[in-house]
């Protein structure tokens, strides 16, 4: 979409770089989510791209599509912001994996609230934010040595999904 038809539509549809007129900082990265789409009655997870036009070169860009998959982004987009995005990806990740090992090594014997203290202290603790409650109570569940149920997960993602379209 070009950058005037976005304008017209009052949608932000740029990253900050590319409103800034940055270009060569820009990631194509609008955001990572994730819902339930009604068109295609199925979850989907993507990556929400910039339509601003200097990405009009790039692998992932397409006429039709306005997110890819994350695996698609990180294979494939070839904009000058992208490769930093990834390294602070892969570094945000790494701190949420060392932040669950550390709530998980001092887990054992303590309560259901105790664990999910410890566990946002830890993320605290590495500058990472705090999941959204659905993903927060996952990781709790398993840090509190429980078989997470799928169905309950899912429900929780459906009602957000729901709730968040009706908004």
């Amino acid at each position: 979409m070009a950058n005037r038809e976005a304008d017209e539509l009052g949608r932000t549809d740029q990253t900050p770089a590319c409103t800034r007129d940055e270009h060569g900082e820009c990631p194509h990265m609008l955001g990572v989510g994730g819902g339930f789409n009604p068109d295609r009655l199925r979850f989907e997870w993507g990556v929400g791209l910039c339509a601003c036009d200097c990405h009009a070169s790039c692998p992932v860009t397409s006429d039709t599509r306005r997110s890819v998959g994350p695996q698609a982004w990180r294979d494939s987009c070839t904009c000058p912001g992208a490769e930093a995005e990834r390294a602070q990806a892969r570094e945000r990740a790494q701190a949420r994996r060392e932040a669950f090992d550390a709530a998980q090594a001092g887990a054992p014997g303590k309560s259901r609230r105790e664990v999910s203290d410890l566990y946002l202290a830890e993320l605290r603790a590495r500058g990472q934010r705090v999941p959204p409650p659905e993903v927060l109570d996952a990781n709790v569940t398993a840090l509190a040595g429980e078989r997470p149920s799928a169905i309950r997960v899912m429900s929780q993602l459906v009602a957000g999904a729901v709730k968040g379209r009706r908004r």
